[in-house]
């Protein structure tokens, strides 16, 4: 849903309308105060609001990012996209995802009001699908589990030896090379967290799924 270069237009009610409006980039003063305060909506009520590429982030009990993926389309159905560590690209009914962790989903727009104007939604998420994970980064990310759980013991830093990038480092790569805006200009590739991502002005939060 949703197309290149066309602003999305709200068809439901925020409670913090003020908190919505549109600000020059960087927008972070707006994307903080819109973090403070989640708006909760069924997902039912809002699919259409969520357009090809939305970042989708998850949060635990604290309330902590750990994370994140894309909202996909394929026909009339909404997928939850995302690169997982062992197991590559996943695609899950975004219903189903829900089911599993209502009020734990909040909806990211990417680009707000079309800022960027080259930026391509469904080209990021085409480099997304085609991310794909070889035997040999499969050993390396098994490899990497057991290297850091060893080192985590003696309190040594913790070393990154995968190949292909998953979670958080997949999506700011399928943003970047893919639909053509890097979220994270300022940052290398290695160590990207989900809670990183959600601090970009590429993103802004708009509803809690429920």
């Amino acid at each position: 849903m949703g197309s290149r270069g066309t602003p999305r237009v709200s068809m439901i009610r925020l409670s913090c309308r003020k908190a919505d409006t549109i600000t020059p980039y960087p927008i972070k003063e707006q994307s903080m105060l819109m973090n403070t305060i989640p708006v909760y909506a069924p997902l039912d009520d809002v699919k259409k609001e969520i357009w090809e590429g939305d970042l989708l982030v998850f949060r635990n009990r604290n309330g902590s990012c750990y994370r994140v993926a894309k909202a996909a389309w394929w026909e009339d159905e909404l997928f939850c996209l995302e690169v997982r560590r062992f197991q590559g690209v996943v695609a899950v009914p975004l219903k189903q995802v829900v089911s599993q962790f209502s009020g734990k989903i909040d909806v990211y727009e990417v680009n707000p009001e079309n800022y960027w104007a080259n930026y391509d939604r469904k080209s990021a998420n085409r480099y997304l699908k085609n991310i794909t994970f070889s035997k040999s980064d499969r050993r390396g990310a098994v490899l990497e589990a057991l290297l850091n759980l060893r080192l985590r013991l003696f309190g040594t830093k913790k070393i990154n030896t995968a190949g292909a990038p998953y979670s958080a480092e997949a999506i700011r790569l399928a943003d970047r090379l893919g639909g053509g805006v890097d979220p994270l200009p300022d940052r290398v590739n290695v160590g990207i967290e989900p809670c990183d991502l959600k601090t970009s002005s590429l993103y802004r939060y708009r509803f809690t799924l429920r």
